[in-house]
């Protein structure tokens, strides 16, 4: 983030319950997506408890599900991205912004 000298900033989310999002990206004081990783290829509703909890919470911040699987999909409310997808938009938002 400090070579491509982008306003991001990365955060975390968990509540006392223990619902929990591996991680928030903020972009210019905005938050503009949640995400949860999972090193496997095949997803459940079950794996989205805690994007769903935070949805609850924020229901403007795009949320997903960053996995193995070899194509994207939606799964409810969020976007599920084969994690090459989802690094390659990484980089191109990175890149964006420098």
């Amino acid at each position: 983030m400090d070579y491509a000298r982008a306003d991001f900033a990365l955060w975390y989310w968990r509540t006392n319950n223990g619902a929990e999002v591996d991680l928030l990206v903020e972009l210019d004081g905005r938050l503009v997506a949640a995400v949860e990783f999972k090193s496997r290829s095949t997803v459940s509703r079950a794996d989205l408890s805690g994007l769903r909890s935070f949805h609850g919470d924020c229901p403007e911040v795009p949320c997903f599900l960053v996995c193995t699987a070899p194509e994207p999909f939606q799964l409810d409310l969020v976007q599920v991205l084969p994690w090459r997808m989802y690094l390659e938009s990484l980089l191109g938002s990175l890149l964006k912004t420098s």
